[in-house]
């Protein structure tokens, strides 16, 4: 599945605080202001779109108020995947 660049910038995030946590886990759970906070870094991004297409695709969860992000199962395929396509 293909995601857009403010999808895959969600998730680059989630990625990396995944790698300081001890790597991804369905579950792992980050505020949404979290990732904003570094919306300055790439202001061409809008990055609660990207919040919205991760949740629309499963690979995030969030709250009911939205305020927090879950990653799912699928999510933590997704970034393992990627992780080991890095690494070859």
């Amino acid at each position: 599945m293909e995601l857009t660049a403010a999808e895959r910038a969600v998730l680059d995030r989630f990625a990396e605080k995944c790698r300081i946590a001890g790597g991804p886990r369905a579950g792992y759970l980050m505020r949404r202001r979290s990732i904003r906070y570094f919306q300055d870094r790439t202001p061409e991004l809008d990055l609660d779109q990207g919040i919205a297409g991760l949740v629309e695709k499963g690979l995030l969860k969030q709250s009911e108020g939205g305020d927090l992000l879950f990653l799912s199962a699928a999510g933590v395929e997704r970034l393992t995947a990627a992780a080991h396509a890095g690494a070859g």
